[in-house]
């Protein structure tokens, strides 16, 4: 049995969260802590921007196991294509960027490795993602109307 059209419209954009805070987890990890150490003269205002945006980007990735288990849960139970689906790319994009940036900052390999996965799943994602739309736009293009709409006349009220 499938939930209602809404239901499913929610776990489709629930991932969507994660864009926004994995992106706050670059900019905590990258530009702000450039700036802030320039504007304190210290270096202990980069090491605070650097555990910000690990704590910023632990977040993120508890949010990303979230949105992907509804997900999953979700196809399993028969979830439809729908344009929609392109919302599915850009919490993993946003989650590339921000794993990079961290990496780059704390120079950790961990992080390196893990930028590598989330930018194989962001593939993968696309791949998927353009792959369905595709199929769904060939075999929309081709279809005409049903029930000959597109060749109805005028209605005229009743009583006239």
């Amino acid at each position: 049995m499938r939930p209602p059209r809404e239901r499913w419209c929610l776990r489709c954009g629930s991932g969507r969260g994660v864009g926004p805070v994995g992106d706050g987890a670059r900019s905590a990890g990258r530009g702000s802590s450039e700036r802030a150490a320039r504007a304190l003269r210290g270096g202990g205002a980069a090491v605070f921007a650097l555990l910000g945006g690990i704590v910023v980007w632990g977040f993120a990735m508890l949010w990303l196991v979230l949105a992907t288990g509804l997900t999953v849960r979700a196809i399993r139970a028969g979830l439809p294509f729908a344009p929609t689906w392109w919302s599915f790319i850009f919490p993993v994009g946003a989650c590339v960027t921000a794993t990079g940036a961290l990496a780059a900052r704390a120079g950790s390999e961990v992080f390196v490795w893990m930028a590598v996965v989330f930018y194989g799943l962001l593939v993968i994602a696309w791949v998927v993602v353009a792959g369905h739309s595709l199929r769904h736009a060939a075999r929309h293009v081709w279809r005409r109307p049903v029930g000959g709409h597109a060749h109805r006349g005028t209605v005229e009220p009743e009583g006239r």
